[in-house]
């Protein structure tokens, strides 16, 4: 089974100039994202980072999440998405529980926490480092058993626990995804939920096919209807209370969906009288997940 950084890499190979991932008013070609996405990795070994270290990943949504992705899974780092809602508290646990060496994301969230390790804000100094070391590269030899993430459970009955995923976990968890959402070469994936977390795993079923993602950085029903159209995207993933503010929201029009073929659910439970409604307005659109697909 290969790696999500050798998934990437095939369709790359194979759709060069196609659209990877839109974002605003961005566009990267699946070329332009491998470029940037092997700069990264020059900037990485440029620290003198070891195979299996930590990075930690703190930022909304923004294209920088799947470049991060990519670049991350090539090196053989481990990466460590926070949630940026999070308490600057609870993230200076988990950088510290995590062992991070070092942190990329947006300053505002960053600026907050004691950190002792290296930081690459997002913005101009990460346009910095992409366009220092272009041209640039540095692989390891990553097997698919290998960590690529540590993501942190909610900790509801105490602290939150990191569970270490591997390669092999995500792309089964990626292709668990394109069976469960019939998806395929000409499929549209938007990604409105944060990209730290159940997003990211939808993110990943891009690679199988070569498609084009859209990264949305916040939730308004009334308008995010239109985008969804407007972009004409297929498969999405949102939690139910996305799900209950858009169909609920008293200008929705289910015609607006007809791009949708299917909506990740999961996150949290629905209530059946809920999910009846949806099935009502949407249709049998809907395919619900629980953990690690």
């Amino acid at each position: 089974m290969s790696t999500i950084g050798q998934l990437a890499l095939k369709s790359a190979r194979a759709y060069p100039d196609k659209i990877a991932v839109k974002f605003k008013d961005r566009a990267i070609s699946y070329a332009d994202l491998m470029e940037r996405a092997y700069a990264l990795t020059a900037y990485f070994k440029s620290l003198n980072l070891q195979k299996g270290e930590r990075v930690g990943i703190l930022m909304s949504n923004r294209l920088e999440h799947i470049e991060l992705d990519v670049a991350v899974s090539l090196y053989g780092l481990i990466k460590v998405p926070l949630n940026y809602r999070l308490h600057p508290k609870e993230h200076e646990y988990q950088v510290k529980d995590s062992g991070m060496s070092l942190m990329i994301g947006e300053k505002s969230l960053i600026d907050p926490l004691q950190i002792d390790f290296p930081i690459l804000n997002c913005g101009e100094p990460y346009e910095q480092v992409v366009k220092q070391f272009k041209g640039q590269s540095h692989e390891n030899e990553v097997e698919e058993n290998d960590t690529m993430a540590i993501m942190y459970t909610s900790g509801t009955t105490g602290n939150p626990k990191g569970v270490m995923l591997s390669h092999r976990n995500m792309v089964s968890g990626a292709l668990s995804l394109a069976i469960a959402c019939e998806v395929d070469y000409t499929d549209m994936l938007g990604h409105v939920a944060p990209l730290t977390h159940g997003a990211n795993f939808l993110s990943h079923v891009a690679w199988l096919y070569g498609l084009t993602q859209v990264i949305y950085d916040k939730f308004e029903p009334d308008q995010f209807v239109h985008l969804l159209e407007q972009d004409r995207i297929s498969i999405i993933f949102l939690v139910p209370t996305m799900v209950n503010l858009m169909i609920q929201h008293d200008q929705f029009d289910p015609q607006k969906l007809r791009t949708i073929k299917s909506i990740n659910m999961a996150g949290s439970p629905i209530a059946v009288a809920k999910l009846q409604e949806a099935l009502d307005k949407v249709g049998t659109k809907f395919v619900e997940t629980y953990g690690q697909v």
